[in-house]
């Protein structure tokens, strides 16, 4: 593997430690979150739900638009979108935003 290679290697694997480890740190807290707003295992399982058929049916589309506009501005739009959602989720007073 090249030097150019392995920089970008671990880029690629720095972004995903963000992206996964931001779900590893709200998913512990999820319950009690829920419980200080008033909201039960119902909220949390239509959270995780509704995360997960959204995944699915933009994984597609998220493909065909790397493949169109670069992975790279993708990675960046995405990291930025995580973060934007991560502090709709830290300031929301309640699970309907």
């Amino acid at each position: 593997m090249s030097p150019e290679q392995r920089k970008k290697m671990i880029i690629l694997m720095i972004n995903m430690f963000i992206a996964i480890g931001s779900f590893g740190i709200i998913i512990p807290i999820l319950p009690a979150y829920l419980e200080s707003i008033g909201e039960g295992g119902t909220a949390a399982g239509l959270m995780i739900a509704i995360f997960a058929a959204a995944q699915f049916l933009m994984s597609p589309v998220a493909g065909k638009w790397a493949d169109q506009y670069g992975r790279r501005k993708m990675i960046i739009a995405g990291l930025a979108g995580l973060t934007l959602s991560a502090f709709v989720f830290y300031f929301s007073g309640s699970v309907w935003v």
